[in-house]
């Protein structure tokens, strides 16, 4: 049985215009993904900015020779050096065991579409996997889904939870409690002959003493490594320095990303639709980033947060993110215009939720003069 995408109930009436009447939401977003003359302008965007490929290229080379990564995935990183080179990029939390399914599709989006798109363009194209080691929901990452051996819907659990609130999961490491999810993972599932070896790269991958993000990056790279996929960890000092600009600007100018989100809010409410990602005012689409993430609050002529309470003058933080900028750390909204002023971003690929909230940052992009990509569904 086939079931169209445009029969799901859950799905938005934005997301589904998006896919199926893109003249309805075209004024919010960058390139209509089935058209090959979005990709030739991205293309031609890109071609007049500078971004730090050399650097990039070396933490990248050391990030994934460090997960076992392949000779493909180290060319598509050499390739990345060349200023002509795009990437598609996809990204997700690091999530037990990879996470839900579309995670892997997310993947497999990416290395089909960089191989069409060099294809179709003459232009090398990467596929690169954004990791989001930032990201603090313990409860979204902690487990995974499915069907047991008679076909009854179970969820694998792990419970060894930090005691703060607001801890970036990508460096939480596993305790021994890791053994017995596999376990339970063994158990539940039904043999076959693909098995024994999976559980083994799994169990190499999920062990006591592994982080999330590093379980995660090697197991990715065990299923997509023979394709070329780069994985990239942004919580990385010289990566995030990348972005400097667009941090201090938020700063500096009161959170521009959020006046122009809001506008555009506004815009997407008089079409009838409901915007995504609801704004607070008064807040920075950024924290700071200590050993827990804090939300970053507009305070008179200054900025403030509230666990523990502490004030800043703006000059304070504003030097902060000239001179350590990998102290703060981008929420949703601002994390795409981190993204694509690191990487020369041809398209992203995005499930339902992340159309929606692109939706939201055309202005911004324009606002911070970064090139909108194309967001191609998962």
């Amino acid at each position: 049985m086939r079931i169209s995408v445009a029969d799901l109930p859950s799905l938005s009436p934005l997301v589904r215009d998006y896919y199926f009447a893109y003249d309805e939401v075209r004024e919010f977003f960058n390139g209509d993904f089935r058209d090959p003359a979005a990709f030739e302008q991205q293309i031609g965007r890109l071609k007049s900015r500078e971004f730090a490929r050399g650097r990039m290229a070396e933490v990248l080379r050391e990030q994934n020779q460090s997960c076992g990564c392949g000779s493909r995935t180290l060319e598509n990183i050499e390739a990345l050096i060349q200023d002509e080179t795009c990437a598609v990029v996809t990204g997700q939390q690091v999530g037990l065991f990879s996470g839900p399914l579309y995670t892997i599709y997310k993947a497999l989006t990416a290395i089909k579409l960089a191989d069409s798109l060099s294809r179709q363009t003459g232009v090398r194209v990467v596929p690169i996997f954004w990791l989001a080691t930032d990201d603090h929901d313990f409860a979204e990452i902690n487990h995974i889904d499915l069907l047991d051996q008679t076909g009854l819907p179970q969820r694998i659990s792990y419970e060894d939870r930090p005691p703060q609130e607001r801890v970036p999961v990508g460096g939480l490491r596993f305790s021994a409690e890791i053994e017995a999810c596999v376990n339970a993972l063994d158990e539940m599932t039904p043999p076959s002959e693909f098995k024994p070896e999976l559980l083994s790269r799994l169990r190499d991958a999920y062990r006591p003493g592994r982080s999330f993000a590093e379980a995660f990056s090697i197991w990715v790279t065990h299923l997509f490594g023979d394709y070329g996929l780069v994985v990239m960890d942004p919580s990385h000092p010289d990566l995030i320095a990348m972005a400097r600009e667009p941090i201090r600007r938020e700063i500096a100018e009161g959170s521009p990303s959020s006046r122009c989100a809001m506008r555009t809010s506004e815009r997407l409410i008089e079409k009838n639709y409901t915007p995504q990602v609801q704004q607070q005012e008064g807040r920075l689409n950024l924290f700071l980033a200590e050993r827990e993430r804090h939300p970053i609050h507009l305070d008179g002529d200054g900025f403030a947060i509230s666990d523990p309470e502490r004030r800043f003058s703006g000059n304070e933080l504003v030097e902060m993110a000239r001179n350590t900028p990998h102290a703060f750390s981008p929420n949703v909204l601002m994390r795409p215009l981190v993204q694509d002023t690191m990487l020369p971003t041809l398209a992203y690929v995005g499930g339902p939720g992340e159309i929606a909230y692109f939706a939201q940052l055309r202005g911004a992009y324009e606002e911070f003069d970064i090139p909108m990509p194309v967001v191609y569904p998962r």
